[in-house]
């Protein structure tokens, strides 16, 4: 815990009380059932917990990809400790249903809890968390200052942020995020840039820990259950990939696909959007653009043998599988404000890489791809078709793709050692006090 944070500014407490006010207001939103439905409701108010006063190790991922990173520390706190309580958390249903993937039946893995204080404080009671790790930019007052109180420790893996977010913490709340940061025991960023701005934004020196990006350490995928006959059907050397889409890419790789096939007319094309639960408003998509749309939960592998139908991969846990199956994937996030996703999986399962010019999310791995001219950037479905068209030039796509991989070599992967040491030795120490 750290000793010499600065107290609590008056910015903290206003941001508690509006987070208070607002809770029937997010209680409402979570009603919808792609927010998880009114089940969620009890695990979203902080409920739940044993209360049994255990020490446990809290790691929290905001939805799937930043689960990733958890996932690191969880493995290597499990392979120091195979028993460690862990209680993991993230704010939407697919992080939840990712995490479990991985977790197994040890761990507990609940929604998030709201920031409001009482929701915090009943979910830290509940839970009794000795060491919290965090990912990507997961700073949430009421939490970390609950968690402060409480003598936990605080690490940060992977953490990010953004010049934008930077910015709007100096202009707004200056006083906040250096409390907030000041409470941190170790942090942890995935670049430089960010690094540099969490300095600046007030993090003591002594608690800024090495510099890695934990998504590039990544292991071989399992191949899929009815692989072979996908393969079949979708021949590596044809398949395009629209992967961890949002609305409104779908119609850009669509509008794309349709104009490559008049250069290459055996292509075929899957889509799979960031968030299942759109793959109705999807597929609608796919019918408006003049495709059949055979749905992967559908079961009716058969239908991809008719050569105008686009595949939906509405599942969670497989989109490593299928870069791995595809020539060229378009990389979704990234056409519009919200930084685009990860390029490590595809480059690592030896897939081409497209993507839209909003990268903030993995600017330095994009930019070791710029620099290794092992990607393109499109900004256009017109664009975008070029770059699926590049599956008539083998060549290119492989040395492409040989590019990406050996740009993106993974890290030493030393941070998830170092935030699970730390973690342990918290919860031994709450265990002997």
């Amino acid at each position: 815990m750290t000793g010499d944070a600065p107290a609590v500014p008056g910015s903290a407490r206003a941001y508690g009380a509006l987070m208070a006010l607002g809770a029937p207001a997010l209680g409402l939103a979570a009603v919808r059932r792609r927010r998880g439905g009114p089940a969620s409701l009890p695990e979203r108010f902080g409920h739940g917990g044993p209360s049994d006063g255990t020490p446990r190790l809290w790691i929290h991922g905001a939805s799937v990809g930043e689960a990733t990173a958890g996932r690191a520390v969880f493995d290597a706190a499990r392979a120091r400790r195979p028993a460690v309580p862990t209680v993991a958390t993230s704010h939407t249903p697919t992080g939840v249903q990712a995490v479990q993937a991985w977790a197994g039946n040890g761990t507990a893995v609940r929604l998030a809890p709201w920031d409001t204080p009482s929701v915090v404080r009943r979910f830290v009671r509940g839970w009794s968390p000795a060491a919290y790790v965090f990912s990507d930019s997961e700073l949430w007052p009421s939490r970390l200052l609950a968690l402060h109180r409480t003598g936990a420790v605080i690490l940060g893996a992977n953490a990010r942020v953004s010049d934008r977010s930077a910015d709007r913490w100096t202009r707004f709340a200056p006083g906040l995020i250096e409390a907030l940061l000041r409470r941190v025991d170790l942090l942890c960023p995935q670049d430089d840039a960010s690094a540099e701005r969490f300095l600046r934004l007030g993090l003591p020196p002594d608690r800024m820990g090495p510099t890695e990006e934990l998504k590039a350490g990544l292991t071989p995928s399992d191949p899929l259950s009815d692989e072979d006959a996908l393969r079949s059907r979708l021949p590596r050397d044809r398949l395009v990939l629209a992967a961890s889409t949002h609305p409104g890419e779908e119609d850009m790789a669509l509008e794309a696909f349709a104009a490559a096939r008049r250069a290459v007319p055996d292509l075929r094309l899957a889509v799979a959007p960031r968030h299942p639960a759109r793959a109705g408003e999807v597929a609608a998509s796919i019918r408006r653009h003049g495709f059949g749309a055979v749905p992967r939960l559908s079961g009716a592998i058969e239908e991809l043998d008719d050569p105008d139908a686009v595949y939906l991969v509405d599942t969670l846990g497989e989109l490593r599988r299928f870069y791995a199956i595809s020539a060229l994937a378009f990389v979704g996030g990234s056409t519009g404000t919200l930084g685009g996703h990860t390029p490590h999986e595809p480059a690592f399962e030896g897939c081409a890489v497209a993507h839209g010019p909003d990268t903030a999310n993995a600017a330095d791995a994009y930019a070791a791809l710029g620099r290794a001219d092992a990607a393109v950037t499109v900004r256009t479905p017109a664009d975008l078709a070029e770059a699926f068209a590049l599956v008539a030039r083998p060549g290119r796509l492989a040395a492409m793709a040989d590019r990406a991989r050996e740009a993106l070599r993974p890290h030493a992967q030393v941070v998830p050692d170092l935030v699970a040491e730390r973690a342990l030795t918290a919860i031994d120490a709450r265990r002997a006090g």
